[in-house]
Parts: C-alpha cells; structure tokens; sequence
C-alpha cells in the first residue's frame, strides 16, 4: 500500500526472492541423483539420530545399524541468541533450541546420510521440532530454521522420518545437551566416551 504506481516495497519481496535465489544456487546443471548398487540389494543402512536441547546447549547421538558411532554436544552461543532472537538460560526459548538441534544434526552428519538409500530416524522428544522435520510446519520461531532445512532436503536421496520417544528414555541425548549448563553437573555417558565427538562448527 501507498507505494508509487507500478511499484512494490522491496520489503514484500525481499525475503521470498533471497531464498529462491538461494536454492537456484545450489545447482549449477540439471538435477541428479547418485545411488550406488549395493543399496538396491537388501544393505542399505538404518541411521538414527537422537536428538535433544537445554536451555543452554544441544545434544546428539548417531547410531548406524543400532550401535552407537558418534556423538556431539555443542554449547548455545551469543550467535545463536542474536538470530533466533532468544536468551540462553531462559525457557521460552526450548522450541527454537529443539528445532535447532535437527538442523544442526543433519548438518553435522551429512555425509552420512545425504546421499544414501536408507532408513533415517530423526527421534526426540519435542513435538514441535518432529513437526518441522517431517511436514515443514513451522511454528514462529523455527520459521528461519525450517527454510534451512527444507534447502537440506533439496539435496537428499530420501527426507528423513522422525519419531517420537519419551523424555525419560533419551538417555543418552538430554545429557549431552545439558552438559553446558552451568549448574547441571552433567558428564558425556560412559556408553559414549570411547567414541570421538562429532565437531559442530559456529554457527555465524
């Protein structure tokens, strides 16, 4: 409204076209995709994520074929607060962290999984954060991060699927997540210490 005839505020558009420029650079030929013979011949990997938040840091576990081979946990930071527009410590912003956490996952173990005809497990406790990675519905403060993910999934052979599990059973994810709190006292499970940690790097 109010803007000159035959014209439009950038601000309406400028969002939309970033991103949709943003995808079209992902690509510089026509779309493909690589599968290699062994996974059409019953060996195709089953890898699960699990995954959980604190209100200070975020915390996962990537099994292959139900053994345990890597692990991260990653402190929130002021980069974090600044473009999620949230405090760390402060609980209101637990959905933003928990979306964040599938992002920051799949990101960190892409390699493992992009390219891959396989079964992927996203399992958590948040409902929010499975809503986002499996149907794109997006709350107002995953809306940024869902946009992420959904050029994530413009790369993969196959979306992950995702599961619910409770709180109580995510053993080995709650504590890696609150390991940067600084009143938690948490440790990295015993079941996880022989392996090497997974390296997350800032996220700027």
């Amino acid at each position: 409204t109010n803007a000159p005839l035959c014209t439009i505020w950038v601000k309406q558009v400028a969002m939309s076209t970033s991103w949709i420029i943003a995808f079209l650079r992902e690509h510089d030929g026509p779309l493909y995709r690589q599968y290699s013979r062994s996974s059409y011949f019953g060996e195709a990997d089953c890898i699960d994520m699990y995954l959980d938040a604190s209100h200070f840091g975020l915390g996962g576990v990537l099994c292959i074929n139900g053994v345990s081979v890597a692990y991260f946990t990653s402190p929130l930071d002021a980069n974090d607060e600044r473009i999620h527009g949230q405090t760390i410590g402060d609980s209101a912003g637990q959905q933003a962290w928990e979306c964040l956490v599938v992002l920051v996952a799949l990101k960190a173990w892409y390699s493992t999984w992009i390219a891959k005809r396989a079964k992927i497990t996203i399992k958590g406790d948040n409902i929010s954060a499975l809503a986002m990675a499996s149907r794109m519905k997006l709350g107002p403060t995953a809306s940024l991060i869902g946009k992420e993910l959904s050029l994530l999934y413009f790369e993969a052979q196959f979306e992950p699927e995702v599961v619910h599990i409770p709180g109580i059973t995510n053993l080995l994810a709650d504590p890696l997540s609150r390991l940067h709190d600084p009143n938690g006292g948490y440790e990295i499970p015993p079941k996880l210490k022989a392996l090497e940690p997974t390296l997350v790097p800032p996220r700027s």
